[in-house]
C-alpha cells in the first residue's frame, strides 16, 4: 500500500514539475489543452481527431497549442489566419521531428527544407525531364496504362470494384516508365541501382553524395511515388465518386468529349484548349 502511495506521489510530484517547467521554457505560448508527459493530448483525441480539435478551436480561440507525444503543434483555426502564415518566411521550411531522423525519412523533397531542399528538387526536375517527363511522348505511356485499366473494367463486368489500388498502379508504372522505360515493383532494389549509376556518377557534386547521398537518393525516388502516385489516385477516386453523384456534371462532361473527341480516337493534349468544361471539371 505504501509502495502505491509513493508512486501515485511521484507521479503527481513529476507531471506538476514537467508542467511547470515546460510553461517557464516556452513563455508567451499559445493556450492550450494540458498535456501528459511523453503522451502529451493523444489520449483526447478519441476515433474523431478532428472533433477533438475543432473543441479546443472553440475553447482556447484561432491559435492554441496542442502536444502529439512531445511534439508541440501551434494549431490555426481561422482561414484569414492560415493566408496570412503561409505569406510569411518562417512559415515555408518544414518542422523536423525526431521521428523522422530515423532511415532517412526526413531526406528527400517531401521532408526537407532550406538548401537541401532546393538543391534536390532542382536535381530531380532537371533529369525527369530529360527522361520525358512534361513532353508530348509521355501521352503514349499513359494511353497505354489507360487502355490497360480499360480492359480490367470491362473484365469485371458489373461487379463492385476497388479503383484505387487500381488507379495507384496506374500512375506508379507510368512514372516508373518516365523514369526507366521499365515497369518495377516499387521495392525493386534494381531501381534503385539504375538511380545510382545514372545520377551518382555524372553528377560528383550533387547533395546525393556524401555520408548521406545514398539515403537521399532513395528518399526522393520513394516521394516521386508518393507524392505523384498517391495523391493523383486519390483525386482521380474522389472524382469519380463526384461524377457518380452528380449525373447532370458526367453528362455534360460526357457531351464535350463527344463533340470534340468523337468516338473514332482517343483525347489528346491537343484537344486541351478546346475542352474548356473538361478543363474547369479537372481544376474544381
Amino acid at each position: 500500500m505504501a509502495l502505491i502511495f509513493n508512486l501515485v506521489l511521484f507521479a503527481i510530484f513529476f507531471i506538476i514539475s514537467w508542467k511547470f517547467i515546460n510553461r517557464k521554457k516556452l513563455g508567451k505560448a499559445p493556450k492550450g489543452p494540458f498535456p501528459l508527459p511523453l503522451l502529451g493530448n493523444a489520449l483526447s483525441f478519441g476515433k474523431a481527431p478532428y472533433l477533438a480539435v475543432k473543441k479546443w478551436a472553440d475553447q482556447y480561440g484561432k491559435i492554441f497549442q496542442m502536444y502529439i507525444g512531445n511534439d508541440r503543434h501551434i494549431v490555426l483555426s481561422d482561414l484569414e489566419l492560415i493566408k496570412k502564415a503561409f505569406q510569411h518566411p518562417s512559415f515555408q521550411g518544414r518542422p523536423r521531428m525526431e521521428i523522422m531522423e530515423f532511415d532517412g525519412a526526413s531526406q528527400g523533397i517531401i521532408l526537407t527544407t532550406g538548401q537541401e531542399w532546393q538543391d534536390q528538387r532542382r536535381f530531380t526536375l532537371r533529369h525527369l525531364r530529360d527522361f520525358g517527363f512534361g513532353k508530348n511522348y509521355m501521352e503514349g505511356l499513359i494511353e497505354e496504362e489507360v487502355d490497360e485499366l480499360l480492359d480490367w473494367l470491362k473484365s469485371q463486368g458489373s461487379s463492385p470494384v476497388s479503383l484505387n489500388f487500381k488507379f495507384s498502379l496506374a500512375v506508379v508504372n507510368s512514372l516508373w516508365r518516365i523514369i526507366t522505360g521499365k515497369r518495377f515493383n516499387q521495392c525493386d532494389p534494381k531501381l534503385l541501382g539504375i538511380f545510382e549509376n545514372m545520377f551518382l556518377g555524372t553528377h560528383p557534386s550533387s547533395s546525393f553524395h556524401g555520408s548521406m547521398g545514398e539515403t537521399s537518393l532513395s528518399a526522393v525516388a520513394l516521394d516521386l511515388f508518393q507524392a505523384g502516385a498517391f495523391t493523383t489516385s486519390t483525386t482521380l477516386t474522389w472524382a469519380v465518386l463526384f461524377l457518380i453523384l452528380h449525373l447532370d456534371v458526367q453528362e455534360k462532361l460526357q457531351k464535350e468529349i463527344d463533340d470534340i473527341v468523337g468516338p473514332s480516337r482517343r483525347p489528346s493534349m491537343a484537344d486541351k484548349p478546346k475542352m474548356v468544361y473538361t478543363e474547369a471539371l479537372t481544376c474544381e
